[in-house]
């Protein structure tokens, strides 16, 4: 094995013969060059862990000209010095390529955005949550643009007080409930053992809002209503379902059919989807059961829509937009008068309300301030009719939690016993049902509930449609 002190000209002037060779140096043992049947010339170290009786391996420590002979020769030093210690350079170096390749691995997976995702597909959605749409909001709109692919195991406090501190200071409620989203999603982590301990530990929650007493008047009720009624599926039937029965928000939009019985006038609110965890059984006044027909029959119709396509591709033609939406049309008027005579039944599965068939809808936002123009639309419309200005007409903000309060006053005024209305909203931690009392009264208030939410029905009519004057007419109170 030839063997010299290797310099920069050496090793420049070394032949190409087509074949592999090698020139060694004196110190350290083991460094030297090999040159391979092209010509490339590269640095090498050669070794042996455990004396001659171990195995002959080689690692290449880099090419001539990439680096200079010195640098090879210090870099093989240490080489050397890792084999004295019994230390295998390839298997080290294997070993760091291996860790190397988990890490990147790891931070891809749990990348934030990546993670975030995980989370709805495998968490939320199989449960069934009806606030889908909120958490995926939250992500979209306040933790990724702040936290983007940063890796959960990197998170620290000050990244979640970043993404906090990134929402207005007057949005206290979505402060709070994105603290609540995100440290689920932490808690989540780490009980599937992808983050050592949860980086919000010790944070302090936002403050909760100030509770607010914002209740519609009867003018505003009614202009809600109307507006309501107009608007088109999802939002339309959506609005409707919460003012005729006074259920949360996240309960409606993630309403699935196998949750509602027609014949029965019922909606089954599983406890899965509650924020108490207590099952509801909620009366489908008339309202409510027109805005889910209104719902089922643009199932109807975007499945006749989705079959004349299906048609027009399979004869080659196309379909002009009038004709899809004259068969939208008929579809859903007829599929309408069905439900009304009793010939056809609501759908057994599926969701609701729904913009793509598979989650509960979203979009909250722009649909209320849809609402919300909609509403004062009608208000300067009849301002106009009935001689007055238009313009000079504005309309107090409300938010749709209200919705739920406006109909708890609304049954209060009617007469309705405190404990039916309690019951109504599924608040089963009322002052007459603790202790004792919670043992032993079991009535669910079933009747009771079905004939206070017929009385707000009706209530709601007369809001919409005010009766004529008349000094012969008195108000009966509800003595449920």
């Amino acid at each position: 094995m030839a063997k010299r002190v290797l310099t920069k000209t050496a090793i420049d002037e070394l032949p190409v013969t087509g074949k592999q060779s090698f020139l060694w140096d004196v110190n350290p043992p083991g460094f030297g060059v090999r040159i391979s049947p092209a010509g490339v010339k590269s640095y090498i170290y050669q070794f042996r862990i455990g004396g001659r009786a171990g195995e002959n391996k080689r690692t290449t420590i880099g090419r001539h000209g990439e680096l200079t002979v010195e640098q090879a020769r210090k870099l093989a030093h240490r080489l050397a010095e890792s084999v004295r210690g019994k230390v295998d350079p390839v298997e080290a170096e294997r070993e760091a390529l291996r860790q190397k390749a988990e890490r990147k691995a790891t931070e891809k997976e749990l990348a934030f955005d990546a993670y975030s995702a995980t989370y709805l597909k495998n968490r939320v959605k199989p449960e069934g949550l009806a606030s889908y749409g909120n958490i995926e909001m939250v992500f979209r709109l306040h933790a990724i643009p702040v936290l983007k692919s940063k890796p959960l195991p990197a998170i620290t406090k000050r990244d979640m007080v970043a993404v906090l501190d990134s929402i207005p200071a007057e949005s206290l409620a979505l402060r709070r409930s994105t603290y609540a989203i995100l440290n689920r999603l932490m808690n989540w982590a780490v009980g599937r053992g992808d983050l050592r301990e949860n980086p919000m530990a010790g944070m302090k929650r936002p403050p909760a809002p100030d509770s607010r007493d914002r209740v519609l008047g009867d003018d505003e009720l009614a202009l809600a209503l109307r507006a309501a009624r107009a608007m088109a599926m999802p939002f339309g039937p959506f609005y409707q379902v919460i003012f005729a029965t006074g259920q949360r928000r996240d309960e409606v939009a993630g309403l699935s059919w196998a949750e509602l019985d027609r014949a029965k006038a019922l909606w089954t609110l599983p406890a899965s989807r509650t924020k108490n965890g207590e099952a509801n059984l909620v009366p489908l006044n008339r309202h409510a059961i027109a805005a889910l027909d209104q719902a089922a029959a643009a199932s109807v119709a975007a499945q006749a829509v989705t079959e004349l396509e299906r048609d027009a591709n399979t004869r080659g033609r196309k379909i002009l937009l009038t004709e899809r939406s004259r068969v939208s049309g008929e579809a859903k008027a007829a599929a309408l008068a069905e439900y009304l005579s009793g010939a056809r039944k609501w759908p057994a599965k599926g969701l609701v309300l729904s913009g793509t068939g598979e989650t509960p809808i979203s979009g909250y936002s722009r649909a209320k301030t849809r609402l919300d123009a909609d509403m004062l639309a009608l208000a300067r419309k009849d301002a106009q009719a009935a001689g007055d200005d238009p313009e000079a007409v504005e309309l107090d903000p409300w938010r749709l939690h209200d919705a739920r309060r406006t109909l708890a006053t609304g049954l209060q005024r009617l007469g309705v016993r405190f404990e039916v209305t309690e019951a109504v909203l599924n608040h089963t931690a009322w002052a007459s049902r603790s202790g004792v009392a919670a043992v032993y009264q079991r009535h669910g208030w079933g009747p009771e509930k079905r004939a206070a939410l017929d009385a707000w029905a009706d209530h709601c009519d007369r809001a919409v449609s005010p009766p004529a004057a008349s000094g012969n007419v008195v108000a009966m109170r509800l003595g449920v």
